[in-house]
């Protein structure tokens, strides 16, 4: 039963997502790996397979960003749903897509984590690195990766301890990486900008140096898109889910959902009878196997086994001269067929290589009337561009073909009209007439 009913939460899901019922079963595999219920299956299910679609990612690859995300700031007590949500109000709020950031946080969650930054400023501080910088989200998350690390390191805090930077609150503890940044953003703002570059660098390395340039800059603007984002994702409700309803809505939505619906009826039918009825005729062939195996079995068989016995063996030789002779002639046939094969296509590539000899031969001899000769010459000599010379030059090459079909033309029906009994003993078997 509760096999059963798993099993039309999958469908469910195939529906409300258009998925096919392959790709949530392969989703639902993934997750069941990871040791969960099948209700949270199911719920996670639902959730990544709606960020599948809202980022064009895999099944595989959204199971896994989802699950990276919940795993790492699983002691906030983060749901799919929420992390879903999160994601989806900030891509509507940002220049910034829902797979940039499921990509960031995968890579750099972890860390974040140990920094003390929540999951909303994750996303607030990718969102907006993204938008200034347009670098992806995975190469993000992989320099804040670094950048929250070296940050949190004792050398770097008294670094920027020395230069005026408050790391750590009233109580003495060490503050988070995103109030590190903030505060090391207003002080460096005092600062000449080669001057800057080179405590950035010195804090974070060359190679991070500009997504954390970055979110110096965006912190000490007026409108700091990173902290209007982590806003944005605090007050999440079901945006991704709404957004979800509005893609069910198209066609291809609808025709997913008939053929989840089919599906689903050939596993009840199956369900209702189809494989006991089915289970019933194989018995029946099980059942006459069995007889077969004991008239073979010379220690079994009675005297009817041994008479059967006694005819397949006489049987052998005559079955085996059959096969024989069939497959002779089956090999015959395929000789015969693949020489006539050969002769066919040698022969047309001899009529492709008379034709093209034809061709030319008309095309030369073209070339050659003086009046032609003539008019290629005047055009070669005139000030049109070298295309326009061409296009002409192929006019009347086109027109002199075009007057030579008219006169074999007009010697044919001159030809049928005097002589119509010639024309007539001409006629070859396809009906036309050999020149």
């Amino acid at each position: 039963e509760a096999l059963s009913g798993f099993s039309k939460e999958i469908f469910n899901v195939a529906r409300n997502t258009e998925q096919s019922f392959a790709v949530v079963a392969d989703a639902a595999l993934e997750l069941s790996r990871q040791g969960l219920k099948a209700e949270e299956v199911t719920k996670r299910l639902n959730d990544a397979l709606i960020l599948s679609r809202l980022t064009g990612q895999n099944a595989a690859e959204a199971v896994s960003g989802l699950t990276a995300a919940i795993n790492s700031f699983n002691r906030d007590g983060i749901t799919s749903s929420e992390v879903l949500n999160k994601l989806s109000a900030a891509a509507i709020s940002a220049a910034v897509s829902e797979k940039d950031l499921i990509e960031g946080i995968k890579r750099s969650g972890a860390v974040a984590v140990q920094a003390g930054v929540s999951f909303d400023e994750l996303v607030g501080v990718i969102g907006a690195v993204q938008e200034k910088t347009a670098r992806g989200g995975a190469v993000i998350g992989n320099s804040f990766k670094t950048i929250f690390t070296r940050l949190q390191s004792l050398d770097k805090l008294e670094t920027m301890q020395n230069l005026g930077v408050e790391v750590t609150d009233a109580s003495g503890k060490i503050l988070s990486a995103t109030d590190l940044i903030k505060n090391l953003g207003q002080e460096l703002n005092k600062l000449p900008e080669a001057k800057q570059l080179q405590i950035a660098e010195n804090l974070v390395g060359k190679f991070q140096i500009a997504p954390f340039l970055a979110i110096l800059e965006d912190f000490n603007s007026e409108q700091s898109k990173a902290i209007q984002l982590t806003g944005v994702a605090q007050d999440a409700s079901t945006q991704a889910y709404e957004r979800n309803l509005t893609l069910n809505k198209t066609l291809s939505a609808a025709i997913n959902e008939v053929n989840a619906n089919f599906t689903q009826f050939a596993a009840n039918l199956g369900e209702l009878g189809v494989s006991d009825a089915l289970k019933k005729a194989l018995d029946i062939f099980v059942t006459i196997s069995e007889k077969i195996r004991e008239f073979s079995d010379p220690e079994k068989a009675g005297a009817f086994g041994k008479i059967f016995q006694g005819a397949l063996k006489g049987l052998v030789l005559p079955v085996l001269v059959l096969v024989g002779a069939a497959f002779g002639k089956l090999l015959l046939n395929l000789a015969t067929f693949g020489g006539d094969a050969i002769k066919t296509f040698f022969g047309l590539n001899k009529s492709a290589k008379e034709l093209v000899a034809l061709q030319g031969s008309i095309a030369s001899t073209l070339a050659t009337n003086a009046d032609i000769a003539g008019a290629f010459r005047d055009i070669e000599n005139s000030t049109l561009s070298t295309e326009k010379k061409r296009a002409a030059q192929a006019d009347i090459f086109i027109q002199a073909l075009k007057e030579q079909k008219r006169i074999m033309k007009e010697i044919q029906s001159v030809s049928k009209t005097i002589a119509p009994g010639v024309m007539t003993a001409t006629r070859g078997k396809a009906g036309g007439y050999i020149p």
